[in-house]
């Protein structure tokens, strides 16, 4: 006969018992920063409850537009604009050179290409962007609206929430 506890066999207890305890130990161990700077457990937790699962490594986020890449790389994808990642967005997390900044971030020149595809940066300078894809010249006004131009099957930043 097997131990059940609460429709769980002893033996599927033990085993689910030490996975959690594994899981727990390994984000305190996790080799994970986010605008170079440690993630947290209690981050650690808030990402995983929002289906987020982070490999050790290190990453950039945009709190504005919900856009990550990897320390020094391009956009690698959109999750949820806002989350509380207390460091701040370094200018260099692309290791850009194009003197093109969104949201403090320094494009590569991959990504101003991609972006001009859209719309027309008429100089380098330092321009704001949103989730919901409005941005424009820091300190302006909206002067685009990417939601307005990107293809049906383009990131979906043009669906999020503005902030």
């Amino acid at each position: 006969m097997t131990l059940q506890i609460r429709g769980f066999t002893f033996f599927t207890t033990l085993l689910l018992a030490s996975l959690i305890s594994l899981t727990s130990s390994q984000s305190a161990q996790a080799d994970i920063q986010i605008n170079r700077a440690p993630v947290t457990d209690n981050m650690m937790q808030l990402l995983l409850s929002k289906g987020v699962y982070l490999h050790d490594g290190h990453y950039w986020y945009d709190s504005h537009t919900g856009l990550w890449g990897y320390d020094g790389g391009p956009v690698q994808g959109q999750i949820w604009p806002g989350l509380p990642i207390q460091a701040k967005l370094p200018t260099d997390a692309s290791r850009g050179q194009t003197g093109v900044y969104i949201n403090n971030r320094e494009l590569q020149l991959s990504e101003l290409h991609a972006l001009s595809t859209y719309i027309q940066l008429s100089k380098p300078g330092r321009y704001w962007l949103r989730a919901n894809g409005k941005g424009g010249m820091e300190g302006q006004p909206a002067s685009f609206d990417l939601s307005l131009r990107l293809p049906e099957n383009a990131p979906s930043w043009h669906l999020a929430q503005a902030d």
